[in-house]
């Protein structure tokens, strides 16, 4: 019976993501680059008609069902003044985009 159980587990994938901001006057733009493997799965759950690429429609679609929610912690993310904690505020023109092409060659592809 324990044999049984054991097949049943599975590790807990975690999601590494680059973070580039940009400030251009008062907006600050941030560009979130996901690992390989967390791409592949928003790819496989979100590009619905598997052409490699978000179509606004997918894109809106992969905000509602796994970034909105994502307010309510202010996105992970936090902003200083000094030591003075500043208000993440709400996230405007989410888009999401594929990187998969240089050089020719296919890459696996990373969302960001």
């Amino acid at each position: 019976l324990l044999l049984f159980w054991v097949t049943l587990l599975s590790a807990h994938p975690h999601c590494f993501i680059d973070v580039h901001p940009a400030v251009d006057g008062k907006k600050l733009t941030v560009k979130w680059v996901f690992d390989q493997m967390s791409s592949q799965m928003l790819m496989m759950d979100f590009d619905r008609d598997a052409d490699g690429r978000f179509s606004d429609k997918e894109s809106r679609a992969l905000y509602k069902e796994g970034f909105e929610s994502l307010k309510a912690y202010d996105y992970y993310t936090e902003f200083f003044n000094g030591s003075v904690k500043l208000p993440t505020g709400a996230a405007e023109g989410f888009r999401a985009s594929v990187e998969g092409f240089r050089g020719g060659r296919r890459r696996v592809p990373r969302l960001r």
